[in-house]
Formats: C-alpha cells, structure tokens, sequence
C-alpha cells in the first residue's frame, strides 16, 4: 500500500461515523419548531455547539491525515497566513495544501465547542458523569491538540461527540415526556 492510501480506510470510516452525527442533529433539528420558540434554551444552546463540533470535525477528518512535527506547523500557519492576504480568501485546496495546521485549526474548534457543550450539560444535570470518552476527551483537552498525530484525537473527540450527542437526546426526551 503507497504511503497516499494507507489511512484511506480511517478516512472513509471517519467520514462516516460524521455524518451519522450530523444526521442525528439534522433530524433534531428539523423535528423542531421552525420558529424555534418551543425549545428550552438549553437545547438550542446544546444543539448549536454540537452542530458546530460536527461541522469542525467533518473538516478535520479531510485534514487530519498528516504526520504533524512544529516546523511543518509553522510552515503550513505561514502559507495560511499569506493565502488569506494574497486572495483575501482560503478554500479547500487551500486547506489540503496546509493540512499541518488546518487540521488542528478544525479539531482545535471541535475541541473548544465540545467543552462548552460539557460545561452547559453538567450546569443542567449537575449529577451527570462523563462517559468513558467523554473522560478521555477531558484528558485530551487538558494536554492540548498533540502535534504528531491528529487521527487519534480526532477519534477521541468524535467519540465525545457522540456520547454528549446522547447527553442531548436524553434531554430532548425528558422534556417530550413532561
């Protein structure tokens, strides 16, 4: 197998398991009032930060499949950086060219809609535990987005994902039943 196609199956699977999420949060949302109106806040504030999580990790998986070392960071920040001035804007071949950093640029903004998502279900249900990938999430967080490889924090973050994704489906449903 060329060194192009060896994560091609990590690729594919991630993609997958994505947009399973986002289509979790699609129906929820289409599910719900159009004027928005009817949900407590709680849900629209949940449903916001997951959807943005999704989204940032959708991108990610495009991005992630890269060996990541500080010189090729800084590289690929620079060549961000004099895109956005020469063009006045960046689109995905662009992110492909500088994967290094767009991949944890993507995961970082999962990253940090996943802790507010955390923050705001523990203000709801103070008594809620963290799932297992939910605790390693944490752990994750509180070490940073590592510079080598992005595909296992990438598979732990999804994993939060889903978890909080339930954390949410647990809500919804507790508010049909009353």
């Amino acid at each position: 197998m060329s060194s192009s196609t060896d994560n091609f199956g990590w690729l594919i699977q991630a993609r997958k398991v994505n947009q399973d999420v986002l289509l979790r949060l699609y129906r929820h949302l289409e599910s719900q009032d159009t004027d928005c109106n009817t949900a407590p806040d709680i849900i629209d504030a949940l449903i916001g930060l997951l959807t943005g999580a999704a989204f940032s990790l959708w991108r990610a998986a495009f991005l992630s499949n890269t060996k990541r070392s500080r010189k090729a960071i800084h590289i690929a920040a620079r060549d961000v950086l004099k895109t956005i001035l020469e063009d006045n804007a960046i689109t995905y071949p662009g992110d492909k060219r500088t994967q290094e950093w767009m991949g944890g640029y993507y995961l970082n903004g999962a990253r940090f809609r996943l802790v507010q998502t955390w923050q705001k279900l523990v203000s709801h249900n103070p008594q809620l535990e963290p799932s297992e990938a939910v605790q390693q999430f944490l752990d994750l967080d509180q070490k940073g987005t590592p510079e080598g490889d992005l595909m296992g924090a990438w598979d732990t973050c999804h994993a939060a994902l889903g978890d909080m994704l339930g954390n949410l489906e647990d809500i919804i449903l507790s508010q049909s039943i009353t």
